[in-house]
Order: C-alpha cells, then sequence, then structure tokens
C-alpha cells in the first residue's frame, strides 16, 4: 500500500475489511475509523455538525483497536450517528493495570439523513479475527473485517 493512502479496502468471505496504514498509533487509529465509515456512506456528504468525545480502554493495541471501533459503531447505531472527523488526543500505555493501554479522541458527524447518504450496508462489529497492530518502517499498519 502506498504510504499516503489512508486505507484499502479488502475483500473478505461474507464480511469487508479495511487494510490501513498511519504514522504511529494515534493516525492508525483515526484513519481505521475513516476507513470504516467510508465503507458505510460517502462521507463528503457528512458534516461535522455534532460533537463527541470517547475514552477507550484495551489489554493491548489489538484489543484497544476493536474496542475503539466497536463503540464508534455502538455510538452510530445507537445515536443514528455518522462520523467524518477523528483526532486522538490521547493516547497512552497505563502501567499496573489489567487495561494497558488508553485512547482520548474528539469526534465528529452529523444525524444519518438517509435521502443525503443513503447507507450501503450496515456493519455489526469489528472482529477479532487475524486483527493485529503492525510496527513497519515509516509507521504502523493494521488490517481489520468488519461482521456486516
Amino acid at each position: 500500500m502506498a504510504k499516503n493512502k489512508r486505507f484499502e479496502v479488502i475483500e473478505h468471505t461474507a464480511d469487508i475489511g479495511i487494510k490501513v496504514h498511519g504514522n504511529n498509533v494515534p493516525e492508525l487509529f483515526e484513519n481505521t475509523a475513516l476507513g470504516m465509515f467510508s465503507l458505510l456512506t460517502d462521507l463528503k456528504k457528512i458534516k461535522p455538525e455534532l460533537k463527541f468525545e470517547i475514552n477507550v480502554d484495551g489489554s493491548d493495541r489489538e484489543d484497544l483497536l476493536a474496542n475503539w471501533l466497536n463503540d464508534l459503531v455502538y455510538l452510530h447505531t445507537s445515536k443514528g450517528i455518522v462520523l467524518c472527523e477523528f483526532n486522538v488526543t490521547s493516547y497512552r500505555k497505563i502501567k499496573n493495570r489489567s487495561r494497558q493501554f488508553s485512547l482520548t479522541a474528539e469526534l465528529a458527524g452529523q444525524k444519518m439523513d438517509f435521502d443525503r447518504t443513503p447507507m450501503r450496508f450496515e456493519i455489526k462489529a469489528a472482529t477479532r479475527h487475524e486483527l493485529s497492530v503492525a510496527k513497519e518502517v515509516g509507521g504502523y499498519s493494521t488490517r481489520v473485517i468488519f461482521d456486516i
């Protein structure tokens, strides 16, 4: 994948996935969220009218990534929000806790408007199938499969 490309869609039997790159872990998480919501609808038509803050913990980077994405799916489905901006404001390793990693992020989006921005399909969850956060030359990468 080209380094300037944030994510690309990958085919998976009965599901869909994305392969994502980021220069650092917070950017990887932002790009993964952007990729996930880009699967749902055309984000160019979404306005950042509503603001949210979210805090997520995880036992490792993979657990944190799955929890992050699934919390975003929950926000989307429970509040009817399509998110288009993701800004990780804090990412840290926590010592002496069962949850080893934590992040805080600011999010923006709008209420779903099916006439203006039809949904392509529904994501039920980010799976942990083959989920990994890998350090590579120039940053980090991940591959996430979504249950649709």
